[in-house]
């Protein structure tokens, strides 16, 4: 504005180069900040409500399948009570017990107070994240961001939607830029320099 005020016709090199450097500043990539605060903020509310390996099955799917009634007429063709009473055993054992062969390992099921803890260790990761976020710190804040993946990776059900939600929201995260190196409009000081001798 001094510049164009000036109306002097040896500016105009300087104005030039004051033009196409204040563009290359536009065209610099902006960190939507507060939007990706907003994102961290999300995860912090669902951390404890994504389902852990190896913890113990609830709600309806998790019931046991009932036995079923053994054959009537099974029962009937025994005639003596030893029968009868090894018969009354097996189903009565058969209702405690569930045999299941499966093809892949089972994992451990895991206390209470161990299941709080990882919770705990996630939401610290994305707190830190958070507040490295807000003072512009990219190093911690990737570090961090690949802290709570392989987090929620080792510990959480990678086939659960809302874990698989967060993981892609921290890999969009992740490729933010907090404190991008700003080019320094050194062509358009150079040019005003050689005007002003």
């Amino acid at each position: 504005q001094r510049l164009a005020a000036l109306a002097d016709a040896r500016l105009l090199p300087v104005r030039q180069a004051l033009s196409a450097e204040r563009l290359a500043l536009l065209a610099q990539p902006h960190a939507d900040v507060v939007g990706a605060a907003l994102a961290l903020s999300g995860l912090l509310d669902t951390a404890t409500t994504m389902p852990l390996r190896g913890r113990m099955p609830t709600g309806p799917a998790a019931e046991a399948a009932p036995t079923p009634a053994p054959d009537e007429a099974t029962t009937a063709t025994f005639a003596e009570w030893p029968e009868r009473l090894w018969a009354g055993t097996k189903e009565a054992l058969s209702a405690v017990f569930h045999i299941r062969q499966e093809s892949h390992p089972v994992e451990r099921l895991l206390p209470p107070e161990q299941e709080s803890l990882i919770h705990t260790v996630l939401m610290l990761k994305l707190e830190g994240a958070r507040l490295a976020l807000l003072r512009r710190d990219t190093a911690s804040f990737q570090s961090l961001l690949s802290g709570a993946q392989t987090w929620l990776e080792q510990y959480y059900t990678g086939s659960d939607s809302r874990v698989a939600a967060a993981r892609s929201e921290l890999e969009r995260l992740r490729g933010l830029e907090l404190d991008p190196e700003l080019p320094v409009p050194q062509k358009a000081l150079t040019r005003l320099r050689a005007v002003s001798r």
